[in-house]
């Protein structure tokens, strides 16, 4: 499908510079807002208090406590020896208990 022009050359020439006219009229509002509101942030923290920083001057030394002093306690003349544990040793494998026959008649015998 095929537009037709319904406009001169001029006309178009006519609109472009109104749209461009249009944004960049609305960048220059952008950027007076901008510099307002970054003009009263600044006003604002000049007439905010502020704290004062301590100054960096010379270190202080803080007392270091006293380690705690541990009674001494009397020692034994003769302590007692500990039990000197023997390391058991490992249980030597046995075979597997092979399975006996048994006969009716020992059976029969032995619930009796």
């Amino acid at each position: 499908m095929r537009f037709y022009e319904f406009a001169d050359a001029e006309a178009q020439l006519g609109l472009l510079r109104t749209i461009i006219d249009g944004t960049w009229s609305a960048i220059e509002k952008q950027a007076e807002a901008q510099k307002r509101a970054e003009a009263q942030r600044k006003a604002y923290a000049k007439l905010k208090p502020r704290k004062h920083r301590a100054s960096m001057g010379k270190a202080v030394k803080l007392p270091t406590p006293k380690p705690p002093s541990q009674p001494s306690k009397p020692k034994s003349a003769n302590p007692q020896p500990k039990p000197q544990l023997t390391p058991q040793s490992p249980i030597a494998p046995q075979s597997p208990i092979a399975p006996q026959s048994l006969s009716r008649q020992d059976i029969a015998d032995n619930t009796r």
